[in-house]
C-alpha cells in the first residue's frame, strides 16, 4: 500500500551553510530586474530580487520567497501563510544556482503570474493602488515611494555582460 499526500512534497536541494537567496524570473531572452536606490556604493543599481537570510527563515526557498515579496510590494510582514502557499504552488523546474553562498530560484513568467495571483490574496500593499496580476500591472503600474528599496521594475536583456551606451543613457536620465 502507498501513501500519498495533496499536492505531493516536493524535496529541496539543501544548502546549510546558505548566506542569503532570491529568484530570477526569466522568460526567452529577457529577466524583470529591479531599481535599487539605496545601493551601498552607487546612487541606483538594477538588480535581481532576493537578499540576505534571516533567523527565522526555515531555509533557502523561505528565503528568497520571503525576500522577493519584500522587494516587489515594499513590506516587511510577509505571513507565513503567504510564504507556505507559494511554496506549494510554485516549483522551480529547473535546478537553484548557488554562488558565494548566494541561491537563486530560476521561475518562468508564468510562474510569476501564480506568483503575483497567490500574493495578492495575501497582501495589502502601498506601492499598487490595485495588486498586479500580470506582468504589465507589475512594471506599469507600480508607484515606489521614496522609501522604497525597489524603484522601478524592468525587463533587461538576459545576456553575457551589458553596457549602455553612454548617449542612450543619457536621454533616459531626467535633466532638471
Amino acid at each position: 500500500m502507498f501513501c500519498c499526500t495533496q499536492p505531493p512534497i516536493v524535496l529541496h536541494t539543501t544548502f546549510p551553510s546558505y548566506t542569503g537567496a532570491g529568484i530570477l524570473f526569466t522568460e526567452g531572452p529577457v529577466a524583470i530586474a529591479g531599481v535599487q536606490k539605496h545601493y551601498k556604493h552607487t546612487d541606483t543599481i538594477l538588480s535581481g530580487f532576493g537578499g540576505r537570510r534571516e533567523a527565522s527563515d526555515q531555509d533557502w526557498v523561505h528565503t528568497a520567497f520571503r525576500e522577493t515579496v519584500e522587494e516587489l510590494y515594499n513590506t516587511t510582514n510577509v505571513p507565513i501563510k503567504l510564504i507556505n502557499a507559494l511554496r506549494r504552488q510554485i516549483v522551480s523546474l529547473k535546478s537553484p544556482m548557488y554562488t558565494n553562498g548566494y541561491v537563486i530560484i530560476q521561475l518562468n513568467f508564468d510562474q510569476l503570474r501564480t506568483f503575483l495571483k497567490i500574493c495578492r490574496t495575501y497582501l495589502l500593499c502601498e506601492i499598487y493602488k490595485q495588486m498586479p496580476t500580470t506582468l504589465d500591472d507589475l512594471i506599469l503600474k507600480r508607484c515606489p515611494s521614496s522609501s522604497s528599496e525597489i524603484g522601478a521594475l524592468a525587463l533587461i536583456p538576459v545576456a553575457q555582460a551589458i553596457t549602455i551606451d553612454p548617449e542612450f543613457l543619457g536621454d533616459l536620465i531626467k535633466k532638471n
